[in-house]
């Protein structure tokens, strides 16, 4: 079984900044001292995407980004996989601007979420 981290976001500076935070990641979920065995980026993930990935049973995935509700649930659904979800706290000034990896690394938390328990959709 092959541990693969999957980063989900259309920014190259954070799909390049979750890359470099991936040993570290690896360690907060798996313990200290694992690895990620690779890591796939992707600009979006849809129902498509979430297909394929799961045509592969010998990758056992986390995913990394920034997910709508719908998104986590299939992917909870999907492979029980742990969540990173990206988090950024920005001052108006730099919201809907390309940020580079120091200012990404100022405002951005991660937070992970091994499980959802249950959630309720309304119209």
């Amino acid at each position: 079984m092959k541990n693969v981290l999957v980063i989900v976001s259309r920014h190259s500076s954070t799909r390049e900044l979750l890359s470099n935070l991936a040993n570290m990641i690896a360690e907060r979920i798996y313990g200290e001292g694992a690895k990620f065995d690779a890591i796939l980026s992707l600009d979006h993930i849809d129902e498509e995407v979430i297909e394929d990935l799961g045509s592969r049973p010998d990758f056992k995935y986390v995913f990394a980004g920034n997910f709508p509700p719908e998104i986590q649930l299939k992917l909870m659904a999907a492979f029980r996989a742990p969540l990173v979800l990206v988090s950024m706290n920005l001052p108006k000034e730099l919201r809907g601007k390309d940020l580079g990896i120091q200012e990404l690394q100022k405002y951005m938390k991660l937070y992970v979420y091994y499980e959802i328990k249950g959630m309720q959709i309304f119209p």
